[in-house]
């Protein structure tokens, strides 16, 4: 089979014009060498490490020279978002986005930011529940920590008064339901 044009592409298929999908191609293609979004990448080459500590160290350490942030909320952003760190790091730039959510987890108003402009975070409850897990970690955290993430929300939505109130009976409430 020859193949005059590809027409769709993705790591593991390759269809040809002729709609047919071109296995010889499929056979001697493998994500070995593919890396994983969010995993550090330098000149085509995968970066290595000993450990996962090791990993996590030599980038922290990294972050540290751009921005002066809190080691653990550093060390979280590498553990979340690998090489996109650098992007959410950008959104803690302005003092008032590194404070935290909750005083006691490394997650701040900046990621939370950053989640809403980046990933199409919809909800409050949409970033307590899928993306920062926190209410997995400690209900009591999602509980308190709901009011801040509900202002950071606020000026990205331009909501009311009455809107913030609504949002966040309806996240209280979606939050209960989950025993949390």
């Amino acid at each position: 089979m020859k193949v005059t044009k590809i027409l769709i592409t993705c790591p593991l298929i390759i269809i040809t014009e002729e709609g047919k999908l071109d296995l010889k191609t499929l056979a001697n293609n493998s994500t070995k060498n593919l890396p994983l979004v969010g995993e550090f990448v330098k000149k085509e080459k995968v970066a290595y490490f000993e450990n996962r500590d090791a990993y996590v160290s030599f980038y922290v350490s990294k972050l540290a020279q751009k921005y002066l942030i809190d080691r653990d909320i550093l060390e979280h952003l590498i553990e979340t978002y690998g090489d996109r760190a650098f992007d959410v790091a950008k959104y803690l730039k302005n003092h008032s986005q590194r404070e935290r959510i909750h005083p006691d987890h490394p997650i701040t108003k900046g990621e939370v930011r950053y989640q809403i402009q980046q990933e199409m975070a919809q909800s409050p409850i949409d970033v307590l529940l899928r993306r920062t897990r926190l209410s997995f970690l400690s209900g009591t955290a999602a509980v308190d920590s709901l009011i801040n993430v509900i202002d950071v929300f606020a000026e990205e939505f331009k909501w009311s008064k009455e809107d913030k109130e609504s949002q966040y009976k309806r996240s209280i409430e979606q939050l209960a339901k989950l025993n949390f």
